[in-house]
């Protein structure tokens, strides 16, 4: 009985957990002890705390015993201390990313703002925005009570819609009639414009934000300068539609005139003397000239208007300067120049005919009027050179050892009743429209012409048509 007695002593009750044998055992020690005392020891090489030698379990309490608890709490408040300090770290650059984008946002050229909540009340407006609507104080204040003006333009419509729907918004020029200076009286403005919905955590739509910016001036130089075209179109309109009719109204008696000198001059209503006929040569001259300019003026009017028509065919070029060189060959003889004609058989554009020859009556007319007596005027189709027209084009060259044209003139040479030798001490005929019509014409038919010259080496006027 005694032997059983003590088995029952030194047995230790089922139901007792490790952790309840495991802190009868080490008591104290922090938390040292207290990882010891929830170990389960029994899966270990050493087995059940109950199971050790009492050498060993003296060893362990003294060493429990010996552990200062203060030490894990120096450990926790370091922790505590490098989480607290990297925290402020955080919150420190945290802040001054928030005080770097309030400095921009309020420095912003732009109108910004924050509308929050579905009554659209002003959070947030920098300086720029404060400006754009008359420096009022919205701020705190829904949409519809700070900006009352803006009723009836479907903007609190609009604003509604972007909230209730999170869709975006923007628009250029967008128009809107404001009160920005004060003064009480809405006017007219235009802003380049978004409206952006900002969402909350959950992805609901809890604000808008506003960009804008004013166009204003923009929109209203734009205007100006568009009404100001239009009343040049339709000065031009009625300036070339009078060139018109007056040509019409000056050609109708030049012709009486010229039909009654040459009935005159022909003796049809009697003999006529030498010096009649002298002075009816010179009438019909004066009146051959006279229409010609009134030509020219009548011809600007209808290239002005859009009226001019063409009616292209294939243009032997050789056959056209032959027909010319007929019609200015008197001229050449009478101012003492040489001409030399190098047009080669094949060279076949597509343009109107008639059109064509005016084009090189022109230029030929030019190159006699500023080539003094002596000099010398060449017609041909040249070489290809580096700048020259493509080669589906056909060109035909007139140069001639005039007194050319200043270098800073060439560009304005074929502006309208440009007369780049009037103030010399040539004297010249016409009214400067020769040389303008002459390109307006060639591009007219799909070409061009363009001028080299040399004040001291003459000039070389090239017309370039579409080749067959």
């Amino acid at each position: 009985m005694k032997s059983v007695s003590r088995k029952a002593e030194g047995t230790i009750p089922p139901a007792q957990s490790d952790v309840d044998r495991n802190s009868s055992l080490f008591a104290g020690g922090g938390d040292m002890g207290e990882s010891m005392r929830a170990f389960d020891w029994a899966s270990t090489p050493l087995g059940p705390v109950e199971r050790w030698p009492q050498s060993l379990k003296t060893s362990v309490n003294e060493l429990l015993s010996r552990v200062d608890p203060s030490v894990h709490r120096g450990r926790v408040l370091a922790l505590e201390r490098r989480r607290h300090d990297e925290q402020q770290r955080l919150s420190a650059a945290i802040e001054g990313e928030r005080a770097r984008f309030r400095d921009l946002f309020m420095q912003a050229p732009a109108a910004i703002a924050v509308l929050r909540g579905p009554h659209h009340v002003f959070e947030i407006a920098n300086p720029s925005y404060l400006a754009l609507v008359g420096n009022r104080q919205v701020l705190g204040k829904p949409l519809r009570d700070a900006l009352p003006d803006l009723a009836g333009q479907g903007i609190y419509e609009m604003f509604d819609t972007i909230y209730e729907t999170g869709r975006p918004f923007g628009a250029s020029e967008f128009r809107v009639t404001l009160d920005a200076d004060g003064d009480g009286i809405p006017e007219e403005h235009f802003y380049n414009f978004v409206c952006q919905p900002i969402r909350d955590g959950d992805g609901r739509v809890d604000a808008l934000f506003l960009h804008a910016v004013d166009v204003t001036d923009f929109v209203r130089a734009h205007r100006e300068a568009e009404r100001t075209r239009l009343d040049a179109e339709e000065a031009n309109r009625a300036k070339s539609e009078f060139l018109a009719a007056m040509s019409h109204e000056l050609r109708t008696p030049l012709n009486a005139i010229a039909g009654h000198a040459e009935l005159l001059d022909m003796g049809i209503h009697g003999p006529v003397t030498a010096g009649q006929h002298e002075a009816l040569g010179r009438i019909q001259r004066s009146e051959a000239h006279l229409l010609s300019l009134i030509n020219d003026i009548l011809n600007f009017a209808k290239i002005e208007a859009g009226r001019m028509e063409y009616a292209v065919a294939d243009v032997h070029l050789c056959e056209v300067v032959d027909e010319v060189l007929t019609m200015v060959q008197p001229m050449l003889a009478s101012r003492n120049l040489s001409s030399d004609v190098h047009v080669a058989r094949d060279v076949v554009a597509r343009g109107d005919r008639e059109k064509v020859k005016q084009i090189l009556l022109n230029l030929l007319s030019n190159a006699m009027k500023f080539t003094d007596a002596g000099g010398h005027i060449e017609i041909h189709t040249p070489e290809r050179e580096v700048g020259d027209a493509p080669s589906n084009l056909a060109l035909l060259r007139i140069s001639d050892t005039g007194i050319g044209i200043p270098r800073d003139r060439q560009d304005v040479v074929f502006d309208p009743f440009v007369q780049i030798h009037r103030k010399l001490t040539h004297i010249t005929e016409g009214t400067g429209l020769g040389l303008a019509i002459s390109r307006d014409l060639a591009r007219g038919m799909g070409g061009d012409l363009r001028v080299r010259s040399t004040e001291t080496g003459g000039s070389a006027f090239t017309l370039s048509l579409p080749a067959r």
